[in-house]
């Protein structure tokens, strides 16, 4: 019985002091850091932007220095108050075109979109000629990463990451536009 009492004491004790240990924390100013919310990648968002049609007029345009097909190419950059809306390489050919756009919804939160179109016939024959096939692919970048969603929830491989990351390369860190893409997250 008295040992009884006595592991009843000691817990009182315990908690009282406890309880004082509590409260002195309570009092003393936090040292923790607020937590940060993660950045959510807005995909809805951005692949809405792309989706949008550009403003008639480009604010201004440039040819392409490093070109790569056999008709050369064009830039056009749209700026908004902003600053960089969308900036849209152009490479033309024989038997088709590219278009690769570049939509800025924020510095940490972009799409990439390339369309690649091959004629029904070369171009520089006569006769009647059309867009025959047309194949597009968004590549969605938050914080400068492809995007893909998580909890093995993605449908495309590592190609399209791949893939994606060479887009990036190609709008950001071309020699002709690096200085327009500066501010976007890589």
């Amino acid at each position: 019985m008295i040992k009884t009492e006595l592991y009843r004491c000691a817990g009182l004790v315990a908690l009282a002091f406890a309880g004082a240990i509590s409260a002195q924390a309570a009092a003393q100013p936090s040292t923790a850091k607020p937590a940060v919310k993660p950045f959510v990648c807005p995909v809805e968002a951005l692949d809405a932007l792309s989706r949008k049609p550009l403003p008639a007029k480009p604010s201004r345009t440039f040819a392409v220095t490093n070109v790569i097909t056999s008709e050369g190419g064009e830039w056009r950059v749209y700026n908004s108050k902003a600053g960089l809306a969308h900036l849209v390489r152009v490479d033309g050919g024989e038997g088709g075109m590219m278009e690769t756009q570049l939509s800025v919804l924020s510095p940490r939160a972009y799409v990439i979109r390339e369309t690649s179109v091959s004629y029904l016939r070369h171009a520089f024959l006569e006769g009647p000629n059309a867009d025959a096939k047309e194949v597009t692919t968004r590549y969605f970048f938050c914080d400068g990463k492809v995007y893909q969603p998580g909890n093995g929830a993605a449908i495309l491989g590592d190609d399209y990451v791949t893939d994606g990351h060479g887009a990036q390369a190609r709008m950001l860190d071309d020699k002709d536009t690096k200085a327009l893409t500066r501010p976007l997250k890589r």
